[in-house]
């Protein structure tokens, strides 16, 4: 990395967020509607969700981070002998996993279909999910399955850097999340799924006061399986209520089929939008133009309400800024608003970087199509996931409410 291209950033200038504000409710997804009442006895399906260590996590020791990953599948094979056993390769994988790791007895899962789909369609039938340090892991366990991840065996090839990195992306899980020594048995660690009726009250209170389409703008399709569950919510809630998907183009969107029944039976009508980053690139900022102007000419009836899934991209910023008297919900989970408005008493002014080209965008680009600032930082000690990207303002004064799910 050329240390050139960043320069430090006074956070001084993130407005910090009143946590007991009225306007934030901190919930649990709404992941019992999958649910059917089939049996644990029933549920026989394992899944563990492979690594790329040519991509991420960057082991200190890549062979000896191989021959530990055999060992947490040894672990597998060992304790779920009595299940049927699938691999899950790593979205950059090149298709070899089988040949660098020791895959015996392991179903490999060869179609791109993304872990959230996975889920949605095995829910009833998976009994654990594995991964070495996959947020599907997270998702996982959020969504009531027994989850783990097994970065802990893997502290010494992995290195001081990885493994902090991982330290910070996981603070919070519950220890039964973790497994460090393969020599224990495996023991279940499935979170009960639970309504919540303030939540739902809640919900069901700004549906009535608006009847319009609820759109959802999202970036990353790893919250499909949220974005499942809020609309069945908000189907449930108001039948015949039409949920649209407007999506800023992003590549893991290609490996996903919108044909596909999780996506129709959820979606009434799916619009896409260019993808846009924090660069100065001619392409992007072009991109920039259009993304704007289609916002801008986008129909947005007076009564529908605006979902920010994931908080702070660009096309989100477009919505939530040109139709101010709609209403608009930001959703996150609460690692991500851990990550973006948490940090540590007295943190070291010196830990927080952002691009130049970063700066730029934001104190030039968002500002001349009328868009509040945001700003993408990077942090060198590895702390709130090494980086992330949110608005300078408080998230609760960017959206009228802001739904916080719980992952922990």
């Amino acid at each position: 990395m050329d240390k050139s291209f960043y320069t430090k950033f006074d956070i001084r200038k993130l407005e910090v967020v009143d946590e007991n504000a009225k306007n934030i409710l901190k919930t649990s997804p709404p992941y019992y509607l999958f649910k059917d009442n089939r049996a644990d006895s029933e549920k026989n399906k394992v899944i563990f969700f492979g690594s790329n260590f040519k991509v991420r996590p960057f082991p200190k020791d890549e062979q000896g981070a191989i021959e530990a990953y055999n060992k947490c599948l040894d672990f597998v094979r060992r304790e779920c002998s009595d299940c049927k056993l699938y691999y899950k390769p790593h979205p950059t994988s090149p298709g070899n996993d089988e040949r660098i790791f020791d895959l015996r007895f392991f179903e490999i899962i060869k179609e791109r279909t993304i872990a959230e789909i996975l889920f949605y369609e095995n829910f009833n039938q998976i009994k654990y999910v594995f991964s070495a340090d996959s947020t599907t892991s997270l998702i996982a366990y959020s969504s009531g399955l027994n989850a783990y991840v097994f970065y802990k065996a893997l502290k010494e090839p992995l290195g001081e850097v990885a493994y902090a990195y991982n330290e910070s992306f996981f603070k919070g899980m519950p220890e039964s999340f973790f497994i460090s020594d393969l020599n224990q048995p495996l023991g279940e660690n499935k979170i009960a799924l639970e309504k919540d009726s303030a939540f739902e009250n809640h919900l069901a209170e700004q549906l009535d006061k608006n009847s319009g389409t609820v759109w959802f703008v999202v970036v990353d399709p790893g919250f499909l399986l949220l974005m499942f569950s809020l609309s069945k919510l908000i189907k449930k809630l108001s039948p015949n209520r039409k949920v649209g998907l407007l999506i800023m183009r992003h590549e893991r969107w290609n490996s996903i089929n919108l044909n596909h029944p999780s996506i129709k039976e959820n979606f009434d009508t799916i619009s896409f939008f260019p993808k846009v980053s924090y660069t100065l690139k001619p392409a992007n900022l072009i991109n920039a133009i259009k993304t704007a102007g289609a916002v801008k000419k986008f129909k947005i009836g007076p009564d529908d309400i605006i979902f920010g899934i994931g908080i702070g991209a660009f096309l989100e910023n477009c919505f939530v800024s040109y139709f101010k008297n709609n209403l608009s919900i930001g959703v996150t989970t609460d690692q991500i608003f851990d990550f973006t408005h948490r940090f540590e008493e007295n943190p070291d002014p010196s830990d927080f970087e952002a691009k130049w080209a970063v700066l730029l965008f934001n104190n030039i680009v968002e500002p001349f199509f009328g868009l509040h600032k945001g700003i993408r930082l990077r942090r060198p000690s590895r702390k709130n996931g090494g980086q992330f990207t949110r608005y300078r303002e408080a998230v609760n004064r960017i959206f009228d409410f802001v739904y916080v799910f719980k992952y922990k």
